[in-house]
């Protein structure tokens, strides 16, 4: 026999069944029987994946804090962009509406022009038979 032991003669074994830690069975399991070092190296295990486990969360709340504030600039960006272009059609829409009345005010002043020159016509006419009916 040599003089390193066996993992049966210590005892210390991984199965799939007996869960330590825990916390975290899809990375090992064991079950321990046996000295402090193989407790010692199972806590410093553990100990290092709640470390990379903190670490990576950190890592996500920064990368996800991150984006939000990228998805809210956009979103003031777009919302200045929509009322810019909400303004711009208001405006285009006022101007719309002021050449539209102005065209009806032309109209309605050539068609009153009109009326009074043919008014005016109608008397002069009535004016110039009335006087050659008199001569």
């Amino acid at each position: 026999m040599s003089s390193i032991p066996s993992i049966h003669r210590t005892g210390f074994r991984f199965t799939r069944d007996t869960l330590a830690p825990k916390k975290y069975p899809e990375y090992f399991s064991c079950t321990i029987h046996g000295t402090a070092l193989e407790a010692k190296i199972l806590s410093a295990v553990t100990n290092l994946i709640d470390e990379k486990t903190q670490t990576e969360r950190s890592r996500m709340v920064k990368e996800m804090t991150q984006e939000t504030r990228k998805v809210d600039a956009l979103k003031s960006e777009i919302l200045y962009s929509v009322n810019g272009q909400t303004d711009k059609k208001i405006q285009a829409e006022r101007v719309n509406i002021v050449e539209g009345i102005t065209q009806e005010l032309r109209q309605l002043e050539a068609d009153i022009v009109s009326s009074i020159d043919a008014a005016v016509q109608d008397k002069m006419q009535a004016e110039r038979t009335k006087m050659a009916g008199e001569i």
